[in-house]
Parts: C-alpha cells; sequence; structure tokens
C-alpha cells in the first residue's frame, strides 16, 4: 500500500521512525500514548514541531527514547540478556510491544529513495 505521511494518523496511533542510531523517535496520539504510559514508565511526551511533515493532529506528542534504557527499566525482562540484544532489535521490540495495543506504524528511511511504511495492529482495533 503507497501512502503519504500526512496519512499516518489516520492510519496509527504511534509512529517509530529511527534517523540516528540508539534514538528511537516515536509520535503518538492521545490513545497511543496511553498504552505507551501504561507499558512503560517515566516517558516525558513534548511537543511534535520535528513531525511537522506528517500534518498530526495538534493532541499528538513525541518523544526521543533509547530502546535499551526503557526496555532495562520494565519490570518484564526478555528471554535473553538485554545486552546481547541489537539496538534495532530492542526497537522493534518496543514497536511490536505497543502494536499489540494499538495501531502502530514503522518507518524505514534506509533506502531515501524508497521508503517504507509497516503497519500493525490487532484486528479487533
Amino acid at each position: 500500500m503507497r501512502c503519504q505521511c500526512t496519512d499516518l494518523p489516520n492510519l496509527a496511533d504511534a509512529i517509530f521512525f529511527v534517523n540516528e542510531p540508539g534514538q528511537l523517535r516515536i509520535a503518538a496520539s492521545p490513545i497511543g500514548r496511553a498504552h505507551m504510559n501504561s507499558m512503560y514508565a517515566h516517558l516525558e511526551w513534548g511537543d511534535c514541531s520535528a513531525w511537522r511533515d506528517f500534518g498530526l493532529p495538534s493532541d499528538w506528542r513525541s518523544l526521543v527514547i533509547d530502546a535499551r534504557e526503557v526496555i532495562r527499566a520494565k519490570a518484564v525482562r526478555p528471554r535473553v540478556p538485554i545486552d546481547s540484544l541489537r539496538q534495532e532489535q530492542l526497537e522493534r521490540m518496543l514497536f511490536t510491544g505497543v502494536a499489540l495495543r494499538c495501531r502502530a506504524a514503522w518507518l524505514d528511511y534506509s533506502d531515501k529513495n524508497d521508503p517504507k511504511v509497516e503497519i500493525l495492529s490487532r484486528d479487533d482495533h
């Protein structure tokens, strides 16, 4: 499916984007934030000025996190030691966890000429 950046707020409650190694950017609607806040403590949401091109509604907020630190602070631990996982694996782990609760979109800009969007959602959303 092809879509524009401005379509994403209608398709997802949380949008994930990695622009620098170790820095996972997330923008989320009130629904997406509620789910993420219930899963991970101490998330500090800010404005979405860096997401201007996405046409996000005014009630969306964003943050930049280190997935390793967020998972380390979580009480539930992966089956393998956190330090043995690559940063990309940890970021996808967060994304998948959120997608189990609400609609989530993963933006892949590894090929600047052909960016990809993956949208995951439980069937009952």
